[in-house]
Formats: structure tokens, C-alpha cells, sequence
């Protein structure tokens, strides 16, 4: 029995781009069993867009909901996958273009391998408005590994996130342990990312089938981190640990992956202090654990941002 499919799209203020990615997915090779789009308060003409797209093509498994109020990008999306229906769920962003294929390819990765809990797949970018020289991401574009799937392995880098929620599929039945990591402030996909790496159930299909818009209006992250926000993250991290090691039987990760986790947590907290007492002495202590840094120079960084 073939596996039924949800695809979740949160929007907002997107009519420049959203009818593209409409008529991507309505004409996959793979139909949805159903497709939900979640409107944040869009201003634009967004909801007229998508309701007169799904009465002109009489989609009748098509729904868009209007949310009361903003809830912003992160919990829309959750409250979309708690609502969603499928065994498989697809999370869709309201400018990209999806390659015709997309949903066939990655339910029948899905089906041919169930240790498969989280499938994330490979994008193109493409420039929209904006110089070429920030269409590629080298972390977000290169091929993972040297094999056409590949698992993503566990390691100090779990929380840096490889791909893009765009680029994820996942099964449902993981839906209630996401919802017992993420909070507010929390990333979809960095929830999904970061169970998905600690179970070893997450893996990456090399193969480019999501056409990345690349414009102003994309949630791209920022260099130049003050001390306020390269803390704030910090403090992402350490919530997101204390919530694995919570439940870390529960979600039966490995001794030795929790065994990371734990040191981890304790790094983080160590950074936290650091970067919002200014203490020397504590930033001289990171350095025995140089190595949990994403890179070096993040210690650097560190002090610089605290003492800017």
C-alpha cells in the first residue's frame, strides 16, 4: 500500500513567487493526498492567489488556512505538521520550485529503506534579484558524502543543520517527539535535523530536486553576530540538549551519542557564561574544547562579539 502524503506550506506576504511553487506541486508525478497551506496574516495578495489557484484547478484536496493571528514562520510550520494527516510529511516553503519528481523520488526512498526517518534532499539555487555570488552555499549545496544516500553521522556539529526544511520529508509517526524538543524560538527543520542525526535515522539524498529562490526576502542568517544574538543562539543549543538528555531513553539514542550530548551541553553553557559576563578566564577555559566549536576562529568570535 502506497504511503499517504501531506505536504505543509506556510506563507506570508509571497504573491511575487507562491504560483510557481503552486503549479510545481500540483504537477508532480506523485500527487499529495492532500496539501495544506498555512497563511501567517499576509498583507499582499497572497490568499486571493491561492484560493482562486485552488477553484480554478478544482483542487478539492487543496486547503489554505488563514491563521487568526501571526504566528510566526517557526510555529506555523509545527502547527501545520500537527494538523498534517500523512504517513509521509513534506515541508514546502511558498518560493522555491519543486522538480515534477520530487515527491515520487523521495516516498520511494522512504518505502525502500523504513530505518529512514528524516530524508532530506539536495537543492539548486538560483538568483532572484540579488548578485549570483549568494546563490551558492557551499554547506547547503555540496553533496553529502561520495554515495547517492547517504546517513548523516552524529558529531559535534549535530546542531548545524545541512539542509534547508524545504528539503525534508519525514514520517509522521515522529511527529509527538519533535514536538517534545522544539520550542518557540526553535527552527522546524533544526528539530527535525537534530533527532533525526542523534537516532542515525536522517540521510541525504543526493540528488538536486528543489530550485532554490534566492532573493532579499529569504531568513538568511547573519555574520555579523552581536553579543545579544550570538548568545541567544547559544542559548538555542543549550535548550535543545537539556530537552535531548530529558529524553534521551525515551528516544533510544546510543549511550555514546549521549555521552556527546552531554558534554556538549556543558560547552554551551560554558560559552553562554563567557559571552554575557565577559570573563577571561571562563573563554580561556573553552579552550581545552576548541574542538566542539563549529570552526576555531568561533572562539574568536566569542570574544570579539562579547567585548564589541
Amino acid at each position: 500500500m502506497s504511503p499517504k502524503i501531506s505536504v505543509v506550506m506556510t506563507s506570508y506576504n509571497g504573491g511575487k513567487y507562491i504560483i510557481e511553487q503552486l503549479e510545481s506541486i500540483r504537477q508532480q508525478t506523485m500527487q499529495p493526498d492532500e496539501v495544506t497551506i498555512y497563511d501567517d496574516g499576509s498583507t499582499d495578495n497572497t490568499v486571493k492567489l491561492v484560493r482562486d489557484y485552488i477553484a480554478e484547478f478544482s483542487l478539492n484536496n487543496w486547503t489554505l488556512i488563514q491563521n487568526p493571528v501571526n504566528l510566526g514562520w517557526r510555529k506555523n510550520f509545527i502547527q501545520g505538521f500537527q494538523k498534517a494527516s500523512g504517513d509521509i510529511i513534506y515541508s514546502a516553503d511558498q518560493d522555491d520550485i519543486w522538480e515534477s519528481y520530487k515527491i515520487e523520488r523521495m516516498a520511494g526512498v522512504l518505502t525502500e529503506h523504513p530505518e529512514i526517518e528524516v530524508l532530506a534532499c539536495n537543492i539548486a539555487p538560483f538568483c532572484d534579484g540579488i548578485s549570483s555570488d549568494r546563490a551558492e552555499a557551499p554547506y547547503y549545496t555540496s553533496n553529502y558524502g561520495g554515495e547517492a544516500l547517504v546517513q548523516v553521522a552524529f558529531d559535534h556539529l549535530w546542531l548545524e543543520p545541512r539542509r534547508q526544511g524545504c528539503c525534508m520529508a519525514f514520517r509522521k509517526t515522529i511527529l509527538n517527539s519533535i514536538t517534545k524538543i522544539w520550542f518557540d524560538t526553535c527552527a522546524h527543520d533544526l528539530a527535525l535535523w537534530a533527532y533525526g542525526v542523534a537516532r542515525g535515522s536522517l540521510y541525504i539524498l543526493n540528488e538536486k530536486l528543489i530550485q532554490f529562490r534566492r532573493h532579499t526576502g529569504n531568513n538568511t542568517p547573519t555574520n555579523q553576530k552581536t553579543a545579544k544574538i550570538r548568545s541567544g543562539i547559544v542559548s538555542y543549543d543549550i535548550e535543545l540538549t537539556e530537552r535531548f538528555l530529558k529524553h534521551s531513553e525515551e528516544f533510544k539514542i546510543s549511550d555514546e551519542n549521549v555521552g556527546l550530548i552531554r558534554r556538549l551541553n556543558k560547552f554551551y553553557k560554558k560559552r553562554y557564561k563567557a559571552i554575557t559576563t565577559r570573563n577571561l578566564f571562563t573563554f580561556a577555559s573553552l579552550l581545552g574544547d576548541i574542538r566542539l566549536y563549529t570552526k576555531p576562529a568561533g572562539w574568536v568570535g566569542d570574544i570579539i562579539s562579547a567585548f564589541r
